[in-house]
């Protein structure tokens, strides 16, 4: 009886321990594609995005297309960052060149042309009170790829005058995301 009750207090102490409770008159609700699980690190870059439509290509293509659009935003913010730091390496007089660099890479990453983007999680729901569909995705891109990219728009440049080491581009970068 004895281990019977203690198991009880022990199983309670656990669930009690492991779950958050809400505030009073509030409900907690899971949005699929979302969490811990799908936020930046420094291994890779990942956004969520959702979207509804009254048809499931309508709601996929704007859940996807917000998605991107995020991405493109979050790259295009760390290649800031680490170009900002970056500059501070590079001789006075190739600073004007590699800013150059910088924006060209970066309109790259605005036109969307993004590569090896990976869907880490999708999901369609039917919305039953208005029968509209919606559609949750997430996308991940490794942060090597970003940085190879990055490194070899600047390496394979006319400019060659750029000194860059892509080891202390590398650091900087890692440094930028472990700051995220």
């Amino acid at each position: 009886m004895k281990k019977i009750i203690i198991s009880g207090i022990v199983l309670s102490l656990l669930y009690s321990c492991g779950s958050t409770k809400s505030p009073e008159g509030e409900t907690s609700i899971e949005v699929p594609c979302t969490g811990k699980d799908y936020t930046t690190d420094n291994k890779s870059f990942k956004v969520s995005g959702q979207g509804s439509a009254n048809a499931a290509a309508g709601a996929i293509k704007v859940a996807r297309r917000k998605a991107e659009t995020q991405l493109i935003s979050d790259i295009k913010s760390a290649i800031a960052l680490v170009s900002d730091q970056y500059e501070e390496i590079i001789e006075d007089g190739e600073i004007g060149e590699y800013t150059s660099l910088t924006q060209d890479f970066s309109r790259k990453i605005a036109y969307g042309s993004l590569k090896n983007i990976r869907v880490i999680c999708e999901k369609t729901t039917r919305v039953s009170e208005t029968g509209m569909v919606k559609h949750y995705i997430s996308l991940e891109m490794s942060t090597k790829d970003i940085v190879d990219d990055y490194i070899e728009s600047i390496s394979n440049s006319k400019k060659n005058s750029i000194r860059s080491n892509s080891e202390k581009m590398r650091k900087i970068f890692d440094d930028v995301l472990g700051n995220n």
